[in-house]
């Protein structure tokens, strides 16, 4: 008996074939589904959280030992008033949303867990430039435009003194104006010059956490000192280059002064808008002469 496949067998095979062959390069190569992209992002922004609550928590610690017990940090303002914030979720959701959206590799054959030391490098470069460039025109439009400062960034200049929580006292809205753009670009520039397309897991995660960590250095307000980068190294990569700020140092005066060092992670931008100051040095002081300035609100009594 003559067992040759008829045309309709013949027809049905080829669209099994075609089928496998889509299946196989869509679970090789694809973009992610909507919903599982979506759900990826929630859980990544929920790690990006939990992370910078971490580190607030973890460098609140490690700066009070070094400024309280072991007399190294210093300080112009005394601590005891500050007022803690321990909520960033607004600061880092909509801030980290684009860079997720555009890691979608992470499900795809285009993922790679190599370590790559000058990728990561020149990624956190271009992370610190991206971020540097975006936020010192989007944040001196913040101060300069009476309605955006009042309606927005207000809320992040009305507490002193300066401290590590008050990273977490930002409005959402601002992370939309001056954070999120900025990491799009860096993105952008990584993806498409450094990694070549290919999601790098090292390359592009590790500079994210490095910019959440410099983030909450920023707003320590102390005289910078070398132990509080010891939990990041990527931070020193940039420390040692020229124009690179004394972050936590002059920032800080940026809320002192609120017009001046609008610029986060160098000095370039504000020195050529003349807006750059350097912090006075000598009003620095270790916690047994600075904190005795601090006098507590005595309770009231019936």
């Amino acid at each position: 008996m003559d067992l040759l496949p008829s045309p309709a067998v013949d027809a049905a095979s080829q669209i099994l074939a075609n089928a496998s062959t889509t299946a196989t390069n869509s679970s090789l190569g694809s973009p992610p589904s909507t919903l599982m992209l979506l759900a990826t992002t929630v859980v990544g922004c929920c790690v990006f959280a939990s992370f910078s609550v971490l580190h607030m928590l973890f460098f609140e610690r490690w700066t009070d030992w070094l400024y309280y017990e072991k007399k190294i940090l210093k300080r112009r303002q005394p601590l005891g008033k500050r007022i803690s914030y321990t909520s960033p979720v607004d600061t880092v959701v909509l801030a980290f949303f684009p860079v997720l959206l555009r890691a979608n590799g992470i499900f795809t054959n285009t993922t790679d867990f190599t370590f790559k030391p000058l990728d990561i490098l020149a990624s956190n470069l271009i992370v610190y430039l991206s971020f540097d460039t975006v936020y010192y025109f989007a944040h001196r439009i913040l101060h300069e435009s009476p309605f955006l400062y009042r309606t927005i960034h207000k809320r992040h200049h009305d507490s002193l003194p300066v401290h590590v929580f008050l990273t977490a006292k930002a409005h959402i809205l601002e992370n939309v104006i001056a954070v999120s753009p900025a990491m799009i670009l860096w993105n952008f520039i990584t993806m498409t010059f450094i990694t070549k397309g290919v999601f790098n897991f090292w390359t592009i995660m590790l500079p994210n956490l490095t910019m959440i960590m410099e983030f909450n250095t920023a707003h320590a307000g102390y005289l910078d000192h070398w132990t509080m980068y010891v939990v990041s190294p990527l931070q020193w990569s940039i420390k040692i280059l020229p124009f690179a700020r004394r972050v936590a140092a002059e920032h800080e005066n940026h809320h002192l002064m609120v017009t001046k060092n609008y610029a986060p992670m160098f000095r370039h931008f504000d020195l050529l808008g003349g807006t750059h100051e350097g912090p006075a040095v000598e009003k620095y002081q270790t916690a047994d002469v600075i904190e005795q300035t601090f006098k507590p609100r005595k309770a009231k009594s019936n």
